[in-house]
């Protein structure tokens, strides 16, 4: 399987599926921890290519459940709103990993 591991310097995901046998590679603005596919910079460019799974793992604060009752009492539902970058969930491939926020699935 072709699997992009996106926002991810550390390579373990990306390490973990290649010692399975899969085509994995790793994306993000950093350089990898660890010796591997790996590609610094924007991952938008290579979303748009076709992969079986994604995986991204975006810097989201305001996604977070740990601060989730700050959403509340400091009405931040807007920068929750505007976290959301859905170009991880508009893309060819049929197995993504998802967001969950205020009682949607992004998939």
């Amino acid at each position: 399987m072709r699997i992009l591991i996106a926002c991810e310097y550390s390579g373990r995901v990306r390490d973990a599926f290649i010692r399975r046998g899969h085509d994995a590679i790793s994306c993000d603005l950093l350089p990898t921890d660890s010796p591997g596919p790996h590609i610094e910079g924007d991952v938008s460019a290579l979303l748009r290519r076709p992969w079986d799974i994604v995986i991204a793992h975006p810097p989201y604060t305001r996604l977070c459940n740990s601060g989730v009752r700050w959403l509340h009492e400091r009405d931040l539902w807007d920068e929750m709103e505007a976290a959301i970058d859905e170009k991880y969930f508009d893309i060819d491939c049929g197995r993504i990993a998802a967001a969950y926020a205020q009682g949607r699935l992004f998939a």
